[in-house]
């Protein structure tokens, strides 16, 4: 799975962030560490959970067509394109009315359409490309407010501990707290 547009908002604002640790509005000279943490928090929420927070688009590639094609990082929002290489090179786009988007599983996935199958790609690697919207939406109060919680706590618990971590001190990446708000959205598969 690949990035291929990145979240044009993040779940909580500087500001945000600010009143939490008790930092002065006025007090800018952290600004710049407090919104790469931002960042770098949302990244590593996604990864935990395997859930896109804000909007972003995803694409993913395969060698072939399955019977289910799985759509990582929910909540899917939308399929945007479903392409593959055809047996001339020629990169084809498979029409929206062609297949269909099941989001009721913890694992979306697409599948072709009731009678119809999937057309026959090209033999080689990355023939099929699935790009697809993700997150809970466009706006920092769309990601829900335990995740948004979550997020400032992992914040807080980098800024004020990483010297002492960095010293040797032993201490959790996370807060154990942390863990438990994000293990509630961790996306399981049931194999």
């Amino acid at each position: 799975m690949k990035i291929i547009v990145q979240p044009v908002i993040e779940p909580v604002q500087i500001a945000d962030v600010k009143a939490q640790l008790g930092i002065l509005t006025g007090d800018t000279a952290s600004d710049a560490i407090i919104a790469s943490r931002i960042t770098e928090a949302r990244q590593f929420i996604e990864w935990y959970t395997r859930r896109a927070l804000n909007t972003q688009t995803l694409e993913i590639r395969m060698n072939s067509f399955c019977e289910y094609i799985e759509l990582p990082s929910p909540p899917i929002l939308s399929v945007v394109s479903v392409k593959y290489i055809d047996n001339n090179g020629v990169l084809q786009t498979v029409a929206s009315s062609d297949y269909v988007l099941d989001d009721y599983p913890m694992v979306p996935f697409i599948r072709y359409a009731y009678g119809l199958s999937w057309p026959s790609p090209r033999d080689e690697r990355n023939a099929v490309r699935v790009q697809y919207t993700a997150g809970y939406g466009p706006l920092a109060t769309d990601v829900p407010q335990l995740l948004r919680e979550a997020l400032m706590l992992i914040i807080g618990h980098w800024m004020n501990f990483q010297q002492q971590s960095e010293n040797g001190l032993l201490l959790s990446r996370i807060p154990y707290a942390v863990r438990d708000i994000l293990d509630q959205y961790a996306v399981v598969r049931y194999t």
